[in-house]
C-alpha cells in the first residue's frame, strides 16, 4: 500500500511540473531540436527608403516565425505537452483504464488539443499539424504522448513522457527525433538508453528557459 501511494504521489508530481513548464519549454526546446530559422531578406524600395526597408525586414522575419518550422513545431510540442498533461490528470484520478478510454473521456470532457480527432486506431488523434499517438502503462503509471508532423516541414517527431520512475527528471520528460525522415519509433515506455538508440536525443527541461 505504501509503495503505491508513493508511486502515485511521484506521478501527481510529474503531472503538476509538466503543467508548470509546458510553455517555458516551448521556446526552449524548439530553438534547439533543429528547427529552420526564419531568414531576413531585405527588399529595397524603388526609392531605396530606409525605413520602409526596415518594416519589410521586420515583416518577412515576422511572417518566417509565424508560419516557418519553428512556430509549427512550438505549436506541436504545445499539443504533446497538453495531451501528456491532461491525460495524466485523469489517469491518476482513474487508473483501470486504457489510452483509447482516455482519450474518450478527454473528449466529453473537452479537453483535447483544439482541432485535434479521435481516429480509428483509438489512441491516435488527428491534429491541424499532423498526428499524436497516445501511450498509457498501469504500473508504474504513465503517460507517453509521440507527436509525428504531417511532413518534413512540420518538424522532427516528438515524445512527451510523465511517469513516477523516471529519477532525476521530476516525472517528466521530452525527446526529439534527430532524424526528419525514417524515424525509428521507440517503444512505448522504452527505457532511455533505448530511445537514443533508436535515434533521438533528450532535451533537457528547465522552468524559465
Amino acid at each position: 500500500m505504501k509503495g503505491a501511494f508513493k508511486g502515485r504521489s511521484g506521478y501527481v508530481a510529474g503531472a503538476v511540473a509538466l503543467l508548470v513548464v509546458g510553455f517555458s519549454l516551448i521556446s526552449g526546446l524548439a530553438g534547439r531540436i533543429g528547427v529552420v530559422e526564419p531568414r531576413i531578406r531585405i527588399e529595397r524600395s524603388r526609392d531605396d527608403n530606409p525605413s520602409q526597408a526596415a518594416r519589410a525586414a521586420r515583416y518577412v522575419t515576422a511572417q518566417g516565425a509565424m508560419v516557418g518550422e519553428t512556430a509549427t513545431t512550438a505549436e506541436r510540442l504545445r499539443e504533446a505537452s497538453a495531451l501528456a498533461a491532461a491525460s495524466a490528470w485523469l489517469a491518476v484520478l482513474q487508473r483501470n483504464t486504457t489510452a483509447a478510454e482516455l482519450l474518450r473521456k478527454l473528449e466529453a470532457m473537452r479537453a483535447l488539443p483544439a482541432g485535434a480527432v479521435i481516429t480509428d486506431r483509438g489512441n491516435a488523434l488527428a491534429t491541424p499539424y499532423g498526428a499524436l499517438i497516445l501511450h498509457y502503462r498501469v504500473a508504474p503509471i504513465g503517460v507517453e504522448a509521440l507527436s509525428l508532423g504531417r511532413d518534413k516541414a512540420a518538424g522532427p517527431a516528438l515524445i512527451v513522457r510523465v511517469a513516477a520512475d523516471m529519477p532525476g527528471a521530476e516525472g517528466l520528460k521530452v525527446w526529439s527525433s534527430t532524424r526528419l525522415d525514417n524515424v525509428q519509433l521507440p517503444r512505448p515506455f522504452a527505457d532511455e538508453s533505448e530511445v537514443i538508440a533508436a535515434g533521438w536525443q533528450a532535451e533537457r527541461i528547465a522552468a524559465g528557459q
